[in-house]
């Protein structure tokens, strides 16, 4: 009865998986090999369900050493996901010496939807902290037209931003170079990221991994604030940022 059970919740898993995988794909493409991240999870659910009678089978030592390795992948996984809704939640007063605002992907037609979320969510701050300086950050990828610096930079000074209170940092290639490269233009302009007030703004799910990096590059007094995508795509964000949190431990 339980084995039937289990089958059961499996095989649903694996349909629910697969249609928002599919979903995710249709909105976002299948460009990045991790887009197809639910259709794979949908697959091996199935596949466990096919599974199940024949593990059932196995001596009850092994049967024991699986379930332990599962319920302690799914305790870190929890643990790790509640750190990163801590921060989801941020908010931070006006007034803040720097605003640093870290890049995301730009396409043919200006930054992308989650990119344009940060953005809007940083000049709604900027335009309340007269007095705050920005930072907007990210290189040139492949498929970019322009520097990530450069279009949330442009697109702030559409957003009503005069552009000398912009610094653009255009040569990052990731979440750690984004802080450190702006660390380096913040005290070539005479701050001190140790001392000066500086809220990071970025996806609400990615504010926990850019908190640590931000503390790794010497940022002291920092805040942070967090903008909202697309609700649909927010399961495959909140995935997407422990499977980064996990390779950079790794790594």
């Amino acid at each position: 009865m339980k084995i039937k059970a289990l089958r059961a919740f499996l095989g649903i898993l694996s349909a629910v998986c697969v249609l928002y995988g599919a979903a995710v794909i249709s909105i976002i493409g299948p460009g990045s090999w991790f887009n197809w991240a639910f259709v794979a999870i949908g697959v091996f659910a199935g596949a466990g369900a096919a599974l199940l009678p024949r593990i059932g089978r196995l001596p009850a030592v092994v049967r024991t050493g699986f379930a332990a390795v599962l319920c302690a992948c799914i305790l870190i996984f929890a643990v790790t996901e509640a750190r990163i809704m801590s921060f989801a939640a941020s908010d931070e007063a006006p007034g803040a010496d720097w605003v640093v605002i870290l890049g995301a992907k730009v396409d043919p037609w200006g930054p992308s939807l989650e990119y344009s979320a940060r953005i809007r969510k940083a000049a709604e701050y900027l335009k309340n902290s007269p007095r705050s300086l920005a930072v907007t950050t990210g290189g040139q990828g492949v498929n970019e037209p322009v520097s990530e610096g450069r279009a949330a930079a442009d697109m702030l000074q559409d957003l009503g931003i005069p552009a000398d209170r912009i610094i653009v940092e255009d040569r990052s290639t990731s979440t750690a170079e984004n802080l450190a490269f702006a660390r380096v233009l913040i005290e070539e302009a005479g701050g001190d990221v140790a001392a000066d007030r500086v809220v990071i703004v970025s996806s609400s799910f990615h504010l926990y991994r850019a908190d640590l990096h931000a503390r790794d590059c010497g940022y002291g007094n920092r805040g942070s604030l967090g903008s909202e995508g697309l609700r649909i795509l927010m399961p495959q964000y909140y995935l997407r940022e422990f499977a980064a949190l996990v390779k950079e431990y790794v790594l």
